[in-house]
């Protein structure tokens, strides 16, 4: 097709994105160059389409960005291209940016389970609990979300300092499935709860966590032990721990 058009900006972007399946690591970055060499390629979305491609196999994360914004302005519906902005927002801390992006997403696709997730957790990072709570809740109303939104309740409490706050959701998670994520929420409960001022009572947490793990025949059971003896001020114990590992 490009060679009976070499402005067929479809064709290169379809072409561009098989060829990442190929056994020839090199090719994609060697369509996308020659794509994007040509000054008069068609369309300016397909462009943008490129050179999101090339951003990414290089690397490039301003071109990347770059690249997003242009698609985002060019197809206001592609709900990809904003979800790209809003996370990039995200991880630069611009949590109001992020969560102005996220609710975007959301009025385009209301069934985003992922998007209405994330924007729980950037209305928190910006200290707005109470729209982070509601958000969280609307999340857990979603088929299957119910524990992730309870954990995930608990990491933005967590992350506003509200440790018994945070403790209660994780709580919550492990009565509710154990096993869930591994037993993660329980190891969470114990740091919100050592944050409260009660080692003794959090490391009565970690046992509990370090059993479950053992039941699951977990390798890491050790290091896990060994870890938290360390993040809570025990550096030799955390040692000897260690060295007592297979």
């Amino acid at each position: 097709a490009v060679t009976l058009d070499p402005d067929f900006g479809t064709a290169w972007a379809s072409g561009i994105a098989q060829s990442i399946q190929s056994d020839k690591p090199e090719l994609p970055a060697v369509l996308a160059e020659r794509a994007l060499a040509r000054a008069s390629l068609r369309t300016p979305l397909n462009k943008a389409q490129i050179q999101l491609s090339s951003a990414i196999l290089h690397k490039d994360e301003p071109a990347r960005i770059a690249a997003l914004t242009e698609l985002a302005r060019l197809a206001p519906n592609d709900t990809g291209a904003v979800l790209g902005l809003a996370e990039n927002e995200q991880r630069r801390r611009r949590y109001s940016a992020a969560a102005q992006l996220y609710r975007r997403v959301l009025a385009m696709d209301p069934g985003n389970a992922g998007a209405l997730n994330s924007l729980g957790y950037a209305e928190g990072e910006n200290g707005d609990l109470d729209a982070a709570k509601k958000t969280l809740e609307a999340y857990g109303q979603r088929p299957d979300q119910a524990n992730n939104a309870l954990d995930s309740l608990g990491e933005v409490y967590f992350m506003n300092g509200r440790f018994a706050e945070a403790e209660k959701y994780f709580a919550q998670v492990s009565a509710r499935e154990p096993n869930f994520l591994n037993g993660a929420p329980l190891m969470k409960a114990a740091y919100a709860h050592w944050l409260g001022g009660d080692l003794a009572g959090a490391d009565a947490l970690v046992k509990k966590f370090l059993d479950l793990r053992a039941k699951q025949n977990d390798p890491l059971v050790v290091w896990h032990e060994a870890v938290w003896q360390y993040a809570t001020g025990r550096r030799e114990q955390a040692l000897a721990t260690l060295g007592k590992a297979p």
